[in-house]
């Protein structure tokens, strides 16, 4: 309520203005008892209704990275950079199958095709507050899920596959030791993304109504107790995660996707001009992405939490810049039970919208999670998939993709291109390229009583 109320006197202030401008303890199933874990300040403490122990001597204090620091423009520093085999032609190619060494969740070449054969890790990566950012290991993801956390705030779980985050330490290439972060909570639509890639998660805690409903995960809690906001995570734990369990991983459960260097052409799948995407989760959570013609991607851009100056996003890691080749807004049916607790219909999807924004054009397409012929034959599950009105595999763009989760039914249209809140939000300009997902937050469902919430 306050956050509404703050964000209305925000908007009343620029109406009065009128001057529009231009612009770790590991816990594979069964989870870790409650009573065991430390939870963050902002979590609800949890019952002792779990079997398994984990005392806190047996868990080491996760190292925590130094607070992020300002990087000036135009630098960088020393990092991983993948070269692609000279024998390597960007093509066609998938849904089912791919080339040797190539990630089927990118379409692209891996440093080491060894890493295929480990499973993914889903980390769940906080964006807010301000000194949170810039995160550390976004550049090494190959899918990222963005939604809508509750309180004006959103949240990531980054998928990592096939491409371990390093950084260059003293001249020398470093990958066990390499930390990602920051970590917050777990949150219930993570268990169904998990069970899609066929991975783990990493979180640190969850509600009582949460923590239940996850399965196959690592809790991890950094040793600043005044700051909940510096747990990370090593890619050597990730490693470690990735390989206990006792299934063994099945490398083709990733694939599903279809990849294209050249974009769709022709009707009815010419697609609209896109040169950016604006989502203004809040009025202090505005995300803007913006293409760019000379390298053909996608760049991440964020508003300051004041809804006015935008900067563009980075990795601590390297310093580089969040360039994505595709950005996806998925619709779909969300659930708010009170302002924080919250479910997403991700599970056996048969075709529900969504928009897939790559080279600089933006397609009207769907998702689907449903059980295929591949899933009725192997007994497992894929990740999402994106066709087109007919059914048929939509191209992506070879790179990573950047997914953006709204509830379903939310509008969407061109509008002027600007930075100003109000102007941009109430300003339809069609033809302009510049797109608007007009974001409200859900209503809670159970606002004073959980008791009765049919949670998933």
């Amino acid at each position: 309520m306050l956050c509404k109320l703050y964000n209305l006197a925000i908007i009343l202030l620029v109406l009065v203005s009128c001057v529009p401008q231009s612009s770790a303890s590991q816990a594979i199933s069964p989870p870790v008892t409650p009573a065991a874990l430390r939870l963050p300040p902002d979590e609800t403490s949890l019952e002792q209704d779990s079997a398994g122990t984990v005392t806190p001597t047996s868990v080491p204090p996760t190292p925590t990275l130094p607070p992020p620091t300002a990087i000036p423009t135009g630098t960088t520093t020393p990092a991983l950079t993948v070269t692609l085999p000279p024998t390597f032609v960007p093509q066609a190619m998938g849904p089912d199958t791919f080339p040797a060494g190539v990630n089927p969740l990118t379409g692209l070449p891996v440093p080491d095709a060894m890493e295929l054969a480990v499973a993914p890790v889903l980390v769940s990566i906080t964006d807010s507050p301000l000194t949170t950012r810039p995160q550390a290991g976004l550049t090494f993801t190959s899918f990222v899920y963005e939604y809508y956390l509750g309180e004006g705030a959103t949240r990531f779980l980054a998928v990592f596959y096939a491409n371990p985050p390093s950084q260059m330490v003293n001249g020398k290439l470093e990958s066990d030791s390499v930390k990602v972060g920051p970590i917050r909570s777990g949150r219930l639509p993570y268990e169904s993304l998990r069970k899609l890639y066929n991975g783990f998660l990493v979180f640190a805690g969850a509600s009582k109504f949460i923590l239940p409903k996850l399965h196959n995960y690592l809790v991890v809690y950094g040793s600043e107790t005044i700051d909940i906001n510096q747990a990370f995570v090593s890619v050597k734990q990730m490693r470690q995660l990735a390989g206990s369990g006792d299934r063994k991983f099945d490398p083709t459960t990733m694939t599903g996707l279809r990849f294209d260097p050249q974009p769709p052409s022709g009707p009815p799948s010419g697609g609209k001009p896109a040169n950016q995407l604006w989502i203004p989760y809040n009025f202090r959570a505005q995300i803007l992405w913006r293409y760019d013609p000379a390298s053909g991607y996608y760049h991440r851009y964020q508003d300051r939490d004041d809804g006015a100056t935008f900067v563009q996003a980075t990795d601590r890691l390297n310093g580089k810049t969040l360039e994505f080749s595709n950005v996806i807004v998925m619709f779909a049916d969300t659930h708010f039970y009170d302002p924080t607790l919250f479910s997403i219909s991700l599970m056996n999807i048969t075709k529900m919208e969504a928009l897939l924004l790559r080279d600089g054009k933006m397609y009207p397409i769907y998702w689907k999670t449903v059980v295929d012929e591949y899933s009725r034959k192997t007994g497992l599950l894929r990740p999402p998939r994106f066709v087109d009105a007919q059914g048929n595999p939509v191209a992506l763009k070879p790179g990573q993709t950047w997914v953006e989760i709204v509830p379903r039914f939310t509008p969407y249209f061109e509008a002027v291109n600007s930075d100003h809140y109000l102007y941009k939000i109430n300003n339809k300009q069609p033809g302009s390229g510049s797109w608007t997902v007009q974001f409200e937050a859900p209503t809670p469902e159970y606002p004073d009583d959980l008791s009765g919430v049919p949670l998933p």
